[in-house]
């Protein structure tokens, strides 16, 4: 039995790796941008409610919800990544409600992100030595990258971003090495 839900966890991490490494060719748009931000945003704090709701139990069933979660919060990710980084200039430069929008939805992602993450430190403990520790750690590290990636698309295309979004990335950035720490 263990085995089985190790193997789904390892298809949950592969599937997750996969995603974070396609990037579509085509160009996104402003509205791509603002709804890839948005999306993530939303998931972020559904993922964050479903893991605070989490009741002590079953190890191996609580670890998969976790990474089930955070799986699905770094494929919103990566898309939103994606959406930034395939946008043209203008779209992101050049217009100022534009511009306003992705700097308020960045504002936003990074807040969510921030009480994802802060939920998660509070119920990894209980994760620490079990058959899900490594596919989890594994799957922090992907999330790391992805947020990464994420804040320099937004230092590329919406500069005007950076001085208000830097904080809640670093923020990040300490939270998920806490989090490594953790497991």
């Amino acid at each position: 039995m263990q085995l089985k839900l190790l193997n789904l966890a390892t298809g949950l991490l592969a599937v997750s790796s996969v995603q974070a490494l396609v990037i579509p060719r085509a160009q996104s748009s402003s509205s791509d941008v603002v709804a890839s931000l948005t999306s993530l945003a939303k998931q972020a704090d559904a993922s964050t409610l479903v893991i605070n709701k989490l009741k002590p139990g079953n190890i191996l069933s609580t670890g998969l919800t976790v990474i089930g979660e955070v799986t699905k919060v770094l494929s919103s990710l990566t898309k939103a990544g994606t959406a930034l980084r395939s946008a043209s200039a203008s779209t992101t430069t050049t217009d100022t409600t534009t511009q306003q929008n992705v700097c308020t939805l960045v504002k936003t992602v990074t807040d969510s992100a921030t009480g994802l993450l802060t939920t998660l430190n509070a119920n990894l403990s209980k994760l620490v030595g079990s058959i899900l520790a490594i596919p989890l750690s594994a799957v922090v590290g992907l999330l790391r990258s992805a947020f990464s990636g994420l804040q320099t698309q937004v230092q590329v295309n919406s500069p005007s971003c950076a001085p208000e979004t830097d904080a809640g990335f670093d923020l990040i950035s300490t939270l998920l090495n806490t989090l490594t720490l953790t497991n």
